[in-house]
């Protein structure tokens, strides 16, 4: 019976507990929605990283390319591509504004991983590792990398990068 009676007390108790955090009201969350645009000519954007400083990384597109793109402080910059005639499409950004992803190789048809640093777009891909294709799809503070690549067209294995 006074087990019963405990049971009874506690049960009133949790239901308290609960009609009091249910009665206290919680603030909704507001944002301010930005449109970052598109680079000039093209339709379509896509983002794909986002870092403290509030830049964001990613893709500006139309109908028959892509570019990877950094949208920062209200301007759509173009990050270009490693080949005349490729697509490429970023990935990732750290605080520092490096900028990772990959590049298609329209004369290769294959993926290339990029890290974009000081303006500068440097092909980093593992020939010897991954003969079909990487890509890069993350980068932290230091500026280690982590992405992926294929081994034959059907194997895809992680992969990390450590700068030296």
């Amino acid at each position: 019976m006074k087990l019963l009676k405990n049971m009874k007390s506690n049960l009133a108790a949790l239901f308290a507990i609960g009609l009091m955090a249910g009665a206290v009201s919680s603030q909704a969350q507001s944002y301010n929605i930005t449109d970052l645009g598109a680079l000039p000519g093209d339709t379509i954007s896509y983002p794909a990283g986002l870092n403290s400083q509030g830049q964001a990384a990613g893709t500006s597109a139309n109908a028959t390319s892509g570019i990877a793109t950094l949208y920062s402080d209200g301007n759509v910059i173009s990050l270009g591509t490693l080949g005349a005639a490729d697509l490429s499409f970023a990935q990732a950004i750290n605080d520092s504004g490096q900028v990772v992803g990959y590049d298609w190789l329209s004369t290769a048809g294959v993926a290339h991983a990029f890290l974009y640093s000081n303006g500068r777009m440097t092909d980093i891909h593992p020939a010897s590792l991954f003969p079909s294709g990487s890509s890069a799809q993350g980068i932290n503070h230091s500026g280690q990398i982590v992405g992926y690549g294929w081994i034959n067209g059907a194997d895809d294995h992680a992969r990390s990068c450590v700068p030296v």
